[in-house]
Order: structure tokens, then C-alpha cells, then sequence
């Protein structure tokens, strides 16, 4: 049974009660309740208008919120390697270093950079670690 059928269920609403209160299709119901649609892909939209109407958090609805997190993880580690690996989103010149690894690793190896990942990106410092070394570890694979 999936998480949104169980809240359905829990507030002892039908499909098309869920339908006519949130405004969300009804195919579309049957089809995130049956898993024949992703509700991990729905429109923020469509999550906020469920979860009001099932009185819960929009997390509550995700079915897999560890693979939406590690998607993500995926894409800002690749977007930061892409920026690091690019010369000209360095503030200093490759010919300042011994080795052009050097040069890539510059910003990505300061402490600083753990801030850097959780201003622009909004996560915990914890996590920001995490990402960093991961960062570093691409970032060396890719240099070899």
C-alpha cells in the first residue's frame, strides 16, 4: 500500500473525496496510489495540495525520500567538480600551482568550502563534509 493510499485511508477520505478537496485528478490519484506514477516526481504543487488536504508533511507522501536525496547529492557533487575542473571559476591561474591537480583541489580542499556548500546549497555542515570529500575524491579521478 503506498504512503498516500495510507493517509487516504487514515483520514477515512475516498479517492474521489481526495479528488474534489485537493483539486488533483482522480486518474492521477489512482495512478501515484496503484504506483503506475511516481509521486517522488509530482509537481511540488500536487505534493502541497495532498498534504494539506491529508493534513501531513509533504516528506510524509514521498515513497523514497533517500533516493531523492542521494539524486540530489549526485547532481551537486557533479555541478561542483564541473566548476572546480573549469579554469576560468578560479580566482588564481593554473601556472600559480605545482601540478594542475593542485590547481583543482585549491578551492575544493579549504575549510572555507564547507561553508561555500552550505550556503549555496542549503544543507547541513554535516553533510557539506560529506559532499566535500566526495568532491575531492571525483575531482582526483578526474585529474588522473
Amino acid at each position: 500500500m503506498s504512503k498516500l493510499q495510507e493517509l487516504r485511508k487514515s483520514m477515512r477520505m475516498t479517492q474521489p473525496d481526495l479528488h474534489k478537496l485537493s483539486g488533483i485528478a482522480l486518474r492521477s490519484i489512482k495512478d501515484y496510489e496503484q504506483g503506475c506514477r511516481d509521486i517522488n516526481k509530482a509537481s511540488v504543487s500536487t505534493l502541497y495540495r495532498l498534504s494539506l488536504v491529508l493534513g501531513c508533511e509533504i516528506k510524509e507522501l514521498i515513497e523514497s525520500i533517500e533516493e531523492i536525496e542521494d539524486d540530489i547529492d549526485d547532481r551537486i557533487v557533479k555541478q561542483a567538480v564541473e566548476t572546480e575542473m573549469d579554469k576560468s571559476c578560479h580566482a588564481d591561474y593554473v601556472e600559480e600551482y605545482n601540478t594542475p591537480l593542485e590547481f583543482y583541489l585549491s578551492n575544493a580542499e579549504e575549510d572555507s568550502y564547507i561553508g561555500y556548500l552550505q550556503d549555496r546549497f542549503g544543507i547541513s555542515e554535516e553533510k557539506a563534509i560529506k559532499l566535500q570529500r566526495w568532491i575531492i575524491k571525483e575531482i582526483e579521478d578526474g585529474v588522473k
